[in-house]
């Protein structure tokens, strides 16, 4: 299959992303095992998660009726569209920062900090 072909196949807002990687490494076949790779994890997250969501109420730290009526107000909160920058609000916006910008907009980093973290992270990936 054709990078294009395979690319127009996805929905419109993944397209780009998709066309970055396969750039990157060059191959549909790759990309296919990449995204295979991230499914998986993805999956073992959602077990992961659903593990802790029974833990918590197993354990009575939360009630169904508290655990419901909160994630019934995050879903409606990722529906809202009010307010300056409103994506930031949504659940998953942590989720899909890159590092640096996690580091400064979620863990609130500054600028020297954010170098120091790229100058270790560095130094761990010439190590492995």
């Amino acid at each position: 299959m054709e990078p294009e072909e395979f690319i127009n196949q996805l929905p419109k807002n993944v397209r780009r992303s998709t066309l970055l990687m396969i750039e990157a490494n060059g191959s549909v076949k790759m990309m296919e095992a990449q995204i295979k790779a991230l499914q998986e994890t993805v999956f073992s997250l959602c077990q992961e998660m659903e593990v802790l969501r029974e833990a918590l109420l197993e354990k009575k730290v939360v009630s169904e009726t508290e655990y419901k009526k909160s994630r019934e107000k995050m879903m409606l909160c990722d529906h809202s569209s009010a307010g300056a920058e409103p994506w930031q609000r949504h659940s998953y916006y942590r989720y899909v920062l890159n590092e640096e910008d996690f580091l400064d907009q979620i863990l609130g980093l500054n600028e020297d900090q954010i170098k120091k973290f790229r100058v270790s992270a560095n130094h761990m990936e010439r190590q492995t």
